[in-house]
């Protein structure tokens, strides 16, 4: 399939990709997901949580997981501080 797409490539280029074994090759089916199934759906279990690419797939072409997971990152961090400030007060409190 690949080598069909690739008719006009480089022979160095075929060379490469004929000598790739087919167990190498990954594919994984994209979907669209709704964004409340975001919102509403379960991203953590136990104390793991989904961010970054694995939060937002999408097609690599875009360039744009790289920025979702800085994104995510901000947030993560802001959540994060805010549940160590919330928690310091009720310490200082008691």
């Amino acid at each position: 399939y690949v080598l069909n797409k690739l008719e006009n490539m480089p022979t160095d280029v075929r060379y490469y990709i004929e000598k790739i074994e087919l167990d190498a090759f990954l594919s994984s089916p994209l979907r669209h997901r709704h964004p409340w199934e975001l919102m509403f759906g379960n991203i953590s279990k136990g104390n793991v949580c989904v961010g970054g690419d694995a939060f937002h797939p999408m097609t690599g072409d875009l360039g744009q997981g790289g920025c979702c997971a800085f994104e995510d990152g901000v947030v993560l961090a802001r959540c994060l501080a805010e549940a160590f400030s919330k928690h310091i007060k009720q310490k200082d409190e008691e």
